[in-house]
């Protein structure tokens, strides 16, 4: 399922993200 598939990419990305703004503030 292709919404499915997006919804897995954006939960991957937020988890990217917030582990790189971790990195950035240490």
């Amino acid at each position: 399922n292709k919404q499915t598939e997006i919804e897995m990419v954006m939960t991957y990305l937020q988890g990217v993200m917030q582990m790189h703004q971790t990195e950035i503030e240490v």
